[in-house]
């Protein structure tokens, strides 16, 4: 019974650790989701409706580094942006892909660490208009799930199959549609992983001894190699990598 009983001097060094900790991490996301709330009451309807919920406001949020400030301005560029581009549909998307290249967010596969998944074949082919749009829907599909999941903005996995023909140098539709739209309208989504697939092992190596050295260390630490199916272990057990 002693050893049960809290002592004086247990009450006045405060609550055990394990408490303490509980009280952290909820006071966090009870912030957190002050902080979404002092978003989203910044932003007018409409330029909620060309959000995408609280998944994409937490990934501004994080972004600008819990500045609501800023993040609203970030917002609404992004909504002024989007309404311009207009509703993009699965149909769309359908009727654009080629056997030589197509990009597709593998529902409802996930990583052993419960990342969304994009399977590239190649890399996206069209104008900068055709590659934006596509971009678009890719991105936003991703985040309806994170909302529906109650998750954050995605940062997924995303596995380049190089042996396509349609890997290639990058262009002006894919620079300026792709990457330019990835880097400034849903920047979490070059914060994931990126698997380059089939890559052979002398470019690989000059990678590693001339390129990899110069890029940030959290650049470095995104971008892997595999020779096959088989290699996508450690991210995609094989019962989940597609066939």
């Amino acid at each position: 019974i002693n050893s049960m009983a809290t002592s004086d001097a247990d009450r006045r060094r405060g609550p055990p650790m394990k408490k303490m900790a509980m009280f952290i991490v909820v006071g966090a996301i009870s912030f957190a989701d002050g902080s979404i709330n002092d978003l989203r009451n910044s932003l007018t309807s409409k330029e909620l409706s060309m959000l995408r919920g609280s998944a994409e406001l937490s990934g501004w949020l994080e972004l600008c580094h819990g500045d609501v400030e800023k993040a609203t301005l970030k917002c609404k560029e992004k909504a002024l942006w989007r309404e311009k581009i207009g509703t993009v549909g699965m149909a769309e998307q359908v009727r654009t892909m080629r056997n030589d290249s197509f990009t597709v967010l593998l529902e409802p596969l996930k990583t052993r660490g419960g990342k969304q998944v994009v399977w590239s074949f190649g890399l996206p082919l069209g104008d900068v208009t055709a590659i934006t749009r596509a971009t678009v829907y890719l991105n936003e599909r991703m985040l309806a799930i994170a909302n529906a999941e109650g998750e954050g903005a995605p940062r997924p996995l995303v596995v380049i199959d190089v042996r396509s023909p349609s890997f290639r140098r990058p262009d002006e539709g894919l620079i300026r549609g792709g990457f330019d739209v990835v880097r400034w309208r849903y920047p979490w989504y070059q914060r994931g992983e990126t698997v380059f697939l089939g890559v052979p092992k002398p470019i690989r190596v000059i990678f590693d001894l001339a390129a990899r050295p110069l890029l940030p260390r959290e650049w470095r630490e995104r971008f892997h190699f595999a020779d096959d199916y088989s290699a996508l272990a450690p991210w995609l057990p094989a019962a989940r990598q597609p066939r």
